[in-house]
């Protein structure tokens, strides 16, 4: 079994965050599309562990090539409600084993609020008149 690391933490100093923003422990019933590492098109179901506002990670059964693009449509949300929106096009960053297959984790690619809820936003510290 080959493994395919993080690629996108390359050259961060030890210990540096490689997240944009914020995950939440949320889980969406999610379809996932594209193309695995042997050539083969699909269209599977997943279901993610976090989100964030940038991207999601989830556990798969195919192995995916590093970087792969994938298309990924929200089936449910966490709720249990239904939410049938567009694929976005997202793409793999990193990709390791895991005891049920793999673990995926993306970055979104295109603009929009895949998940349909609210994140918070930094509110920059005040800045002090001199």
């Amino acid at each position: 079994m080959q493994t395919i690391h993080d690629k996108d933490k390359k050259g961060l100093p030890e210990g540096a965050e490689r997240r944009r923003g914020k995950r939440f422990f949320l889980t969406f019933q999610i379809q996932v599309s594209g193309t695995d590492r042997s050539g083969r098109t699909f269209r599977d179901n997943a279901v993610t562990s976090d989100v964030s506002e940038h991207g999601c990670r989830f556990d798969f059964l195919r192995e995916l090539a590093d970087g792969a693009l994938l298309k990924i449509r929200v089936l449910k949300r966490a709720d249990g409600l239904p939410r049938e929106e567009k694929p976005r096009t997202c793409q793999a960053v990193w990709i390791e084993p895991s005891v049920v297959g793999w673990t995926i984790g993306v970055e979104q690619l295109e603009p929009g609020n895949l998940w349909g809820i609210a994140f918070a936003r930094k509110i920059p510290p005040a800045e002090t008149s001199r």
